[in-house]
């Protein structure tokens, strides 16, 4: 008998996969920029009312800027990483404080309170919970199955392991651009998976001296 015949990918089917991971890209860098100007009309909004005044007598610049930095392609996490950019020791405390509208306000440490969209808010709530696999002194590492299951338990739906992983790329360039800390407190490992470099708090002390 014959071996069967091995039909492979058309040359059309490859032109729409082209197609599709072209739109998908842009798709994605427009999410980026939303989000960006977002958080620039918000920023915007809560200066006026802070100081009283109609919201039509100041216009929100495009695009957002921190007093440290504007994103540009030099502060994306990959180029900051090639240049060498020194990693933050970590972290003791982050705060998310969701609002009605889905956003949630973030602080970290002492710092600026800053908004994340709700999909980075919740991948960050899930990586800042401990599960104590880590033999330092930072929260626990989670796998990416791991990490999906805890966003589904959020009421998101399935997400794939590639939008998750574009979704940590996503937070480390928030934390920076919005918040101004480090992109490298979040830590992925090809064999351990993502964490975020949170301390753990000291467990209480229970008894006295015992003298």
């Amino acid at each position: 008998m014959g071996q069967p015949h091995q039909f492979g990918p058309s040359p059309e089917l490859h032109r729409v996969i082209r197609t599709l991971e072209c739109e998908l890209q842009s798709l994605r860098r427009l999410v980026d920029k939303t989000d960006v100007r977002l958080d620039s009309i918000e920023r915007c909004l809560r200066q006026l009312k802070a100081v009283g005044l109609p919201h039509t007598d100041a216009v929100p610049q495009t695009g957002y800027q921190t007093p440290l930095l504007k994103p540009t392609p030099q502060t994306e996490p990959r180029t900051l990483w090639a240049a060498g950019m020194p990693k933050q020791k970590g972290v003791n405390y982050i705060g998310i404080n969701p609002h009605a509208s889905g956003a949630a306000a973030v602080r970290i440490d002492a710092g600026t309170e800053f908004l994340l969209p709700q999909a980075l808010a919740n991948l960050l709530a899930a990586l800042k919970t401990d599960n104590h696999r880590s033999n330092d002194e930072y929260v626990g590492w989670k796998t990416l199955g791991e990490v999906t299951a805890m966003l589904a338990k959020m009421g998101e739906k399935k997400v794939t392991h590639r939008a998750l992983v574009q979704r940590v790329y996503r937070l480390r360039r928030s934390l920076f651009v919005r918040g101004g800390v480090s992109p490298f407190l979040v830590e992925s490992n090809r064999h351990r998976g993502v964490r975020i470099a949170l301390r753990r708090k000291p467990p209480p002390v229970i008894g006295g001296d015992g003298g």
